[in-house]
């Protein structure tokens, strides 16, 4: 299902944002957290469009099983990564892992089977 392939790279773009700190002046030190961020962003967005632009069921089901396997990720570095304190990011994280996790196992399941 295409949609939740959208889904998907829309939680990537919400991610990704915060890429807008790099261009904030002053900022500082950008911490491990936020670049993982980045590049979480940045995977999802790339294999929830990359799913959803497909015609191929095979790749189509292994970008959903790794927008799976992010999810898990930016759930589990949430507590590896360290925050500095318990608040709105790490809810952030474990909200928007959870939801990659569940739409990418959903989507990798209800994808066609691929043949040969």
């Amino acid at each position: 299902m295409k949609v939740l392939n959208w889904i998907i790279a829309l939680l990537g773009l919400w991610e990704f944002a915060d890429i807008a700190a790099l261009f904030v002046p002053n900022f500082g030190k950008i911490p491990d957290f936020l670049w993982n961020h980045i590049i979480v962003g940045f995977l999802l967005m790339i294999v929830g469009v990359w799913a959803a632009r497909t015609s191929n069921a095979r790749t189509t089901k292994t970008m959903n099983w790794i927008a799976a396997g992010a999810g898990v990720w930016l759930m589990i570095s949430s507590f590896l990564l360290r925050y500095p304190v318990i608040g709105g990011g790490l809810w952030n994280d474990l909200i928007v892992g959870a939801i990659a996790f569940a739409l990418g196992v959903w989507a990798a399941n209800i994808s066609p089977q691929a043949t040969g």
